[in-house]
């Protein structure tokens, strides 16, 4: 399910994060969800300490993560 393609990391923004989450719901469920945006979360982390990119647009405080669901 690629969504960034060849998009270079300095064009990813927050919007693009929202977006990309919400095109998920319904496709995956909330653990996945979670669990591909904890991914990404570190990939783009990884940019950051490489001093490829400033800041992490899934840092931003208008980008919600997906909760992982409790077990129970």
């Amino acid at each position: 399910m690629p969504a960034f393609g060849d998009s270079q990391l300095t064009t990813i923004k927050p919007r693009e994060i929202r977006e990309w989450d919400r095109n998920m719901v319904g496709t995956l469920g909330d653990g996945t969800r979670a669990v591909v945006f904890a991914h990404l979360k570190s990939i783009i982390h990884a940019a950051v300490d490489d001093e490829k990119i400033d800041k992490n647009p899934c840092l931003a405080r208008s980008v919600i993560a997906t909760a992982r669901p409790t077990q129970g």
